[in-house]
C-alpha cells in the first residue's frame, strides 16, 4: 500500500504544497519567457514538469532508495547546470525559416 492510499488526505496536502506548487511557480516563470518570445510556445505546465522532474530524479531517488551518494554536492550541482542547459536549448525559440 502507497502512502496516499493510506492517508488519502496527508497525500494530497504534500502535493499541493510541495510538487504541485514548484510546478506553477515554475510554469509561471516560462509562462512569461514565452510571452517575451524567447521560448517555443508549449504547454509551461508540461514544461514545468520535465525541468523540475530532470532536477530532482535521480537525487531523490538516491535518497528514497538509501543510496545518498548519488546527491552529493558536486553531482547536484552537475544535474543542475546540465538540466539548465538542456532545458533552454531544447525550448528557445527559433527563428522561423525563410523560404
Amino acid at each position: 500500500m502507497s502512502f496516499s492510499e493510506g492517508w488519502p488526505e496527508a497525500g494530497r496536502l504534500f502535493f499541493q504544497t510541495g510538487p504541485a506548487s514548484a510546478y506553477s511557480l515554475v510554469a509561471s516563470w516560462i509562462s512569461k519567457h514565452q510571452r517575451d518570445g524567447r521560448i517555443t510556445g508549449e504547454d509551461p505546465y508540461r514544461f514545468a514538469v520535465l525541468f523540475l522532474d530532470m532536477l530532482i530524479g535521480e537525487h531523490q531517488l538516491g535518497w528514497l532508495t538509501s543510496m545518498p551518494r548519488a546527491a552529493r554536492r558536486e553531482k547536484i550541482d552537475e544535474t543542475v547546470r546540465l538540466a539548465v542547459k538542456v532545458f533552454l536549448r531544447g525550448c528557445r525559440s527559433r527563428p522561423a525559416p525563410s523560404d
